[in-house]
C-alpha cells in the first residue's frame, strides 16, 4: 500500500455534538496513525478545510489592504473557532504535523458545491443547508395564505404573492461585500487526483489550499438565490442581526403581532450555524498549490470554474429538483 486517502469526516457544527464531532475527526486521526504505522507508513492524503482560519474571517474581501492573508504554511496564527466542527479539523491538522515520521498531504477545502457540469451532489449542507431555510419559510407562506384571513393578514404587512413570487420586505445579515470559497465538487476530486499523483507531492510533506481563486461576493450570492427561489425585496443589512436581537429574543419574536418580526426570528434560528460566515474571510493564498508544475512547466492545477449568477442559479435549481435530499 502506497497510498492512503482520508475524506472521512463529522461536518455538523453543533455544539452539542461536540464529543462526537471530536470523536470522529481527531480521535479518528489518532486511530488512522496507528493503522498507517501497521501497515508500512504509506503517504497520507488527508482532508482538511480551509476555514480553520476561524475568525480570521471577520474582515470584508475588498478591503485588501486591511485583510489577512492566510497562507498553505500557515496553521496556528493565533486564531479562536467559530464551532467545534473548525476546532476538530485545526486539531487533526496539528497530530498529523506533529508526526516527523510520517508523509503526508494535507488539502484544505473550501466549500464545496455541485458539479461544474451537472451541477449534481448528493450533500445539502453549507450553501443548500442555508438556502433551504428559505425554501421552506417560502413553502409554509404558501400553506397559511390559503386561508383568506391569513392571506390579509400578511398583505396588511406587505407579505405577499404576485405568482409564484414572494414578496418578503425583510433585511437578513451579512457583509454583502464578504466572499464565500464555493468550490465545485469534480474540480476539487480532480485536484486531489492530479496532486497526490504528482512525483514532487509524493516525496514530502505538503499543505494544499483546494480553495476559490475569485469567491464570489455574498451579496452576489444572495441576489442569484433568492431569484431562483422566487423571493423578492430581501435586503443585506450587517447590523440586521444585532439590531434585531437588541428588542427580541428568538423565543419572543414567535408571539409578535408582525409577521415580519416572526420571520426574521425564523430565519435567524435556521441559519445560526452558518452567521460567521457571512460577514468575510480573509484571502486564502495557494502560492503552493500553484507551485506544483507539470513537465511542461504549467500548473497541474487550473483555476476551478467561476461561481457566475448562473453556476449559482443550476446548482439550486437541483437542490429544489431533489428537495435537499441526498439520492437513495
Amino acid at each position: 500500500i502506497e497510498s492512503a486517502f482520508n475524506m472521512a469526516a463529522d461536518v455538523s457544527f453543533s455544539e452539542e455534538k461536540r464529543d462526537l464531532i471530536m470523536e470522529v475527526n481527531y480521535d479518528g486521526i489518532k486511530n488512522l496513525i496507528d493503522l498507517l504505522y501497521k501497515i508500512g507508513k504509506p503517504h497520507l492524503h488527508h482532508a482538511s478545510t480551509a476555514y480553520i482560519f476561524g475568525n480570521l474571517a471577520e474582515q470584508p474581501r475588498e478591503h485588501s489592504e486591511e485583510v489577512p492573508i492566510f497562507k498553505e504554511t500557515d496553521l496556528d496564527v493565533g486564531q479562536e473557532f467559530r464551532n467545534v466542527y473548525e476546532e476538530s479539523k485545526f486539531r487533526a491538522e496539528q497530530l498529523l504535523t506533529s508526526d516527523p515520521h510520517l508523509i503526508k498531504t494535507i488539502y484544505r477545502l473550501g466549500i464545496i458545491i455541485g458539479d461544474s457540469e451537472t451541477y449534481q451532489t448528493n450533500a445539502f449542507n453549507a450553501f443548500y443547508g442555508f438556502w433551504r431555510v428559505f425554501d421552506i419559510l417560502k413553502r409554509s407562506l404558501e400553506r397559511e395564505m390559503k386561508n383568506i384571513k391569513k392571506k390579509q393578514y400578511y398583505e396588511d404587512f406587505e407579505i405577499k404573492f404576485e405568482g409564484d413570487v414572494l414578496h418578503l420586505p425583510i433585511q437578513i445579515p451579512g457583509e454583502p461585500n464578504a466572499t464565500a470559497n464555493l468550490v465545485p465538487v469534480d474540480w476539487v476530486v480532480k485536484s486531489i487526483i492530479n496532486l497526490s499523483e504528482h512525483r514532487l507531492v509524493r516525496k514530502k510533506n505538503y499543505t494544499f489550499h483546494l480553495t476559490h481563486n475569485k469567491p464570489p461576493r455574498y451579496s452576489e450570492i444572495v441576489n442569484s438565490a433568492l431569484k431562483t427561489l422566487g423571493i423578492e425585496k430581501v435586503e443585506v443589512n450587517p447590523r440586521a442581526t444585532m439590531q434585531f436581537l437588541t428588542k427580541y429574543s428568538i423565543e419572543e419574536s414567535q408571539n409578535s403581532d408582525d409577521p415580519r418580526v416572526k420571520i426574521m426570528g425564523q430565519i435567524l434560528q435556521g441559519i445560526s450555524d452558518y452567521l460567521p460566515y457571512i460577514y468575510g474571510e480573509p484571502i486564502v493564498d495557494t502560492h503552493t498549490r500553484d507551485s506544483i508544475k507539470d513537465s511542461y512547466d504549467a500548473p497541474i492545477i487550473q483555476p476551478p470554474k467561476e461561481i457566475t449568477p448562473v453556476f449559482l442559479d443550476k446548482a439550486l435549481q437541483y437542490a429544489l429538483k431533489r428537495g435537499f435530499k441526498p439520492r437513495p
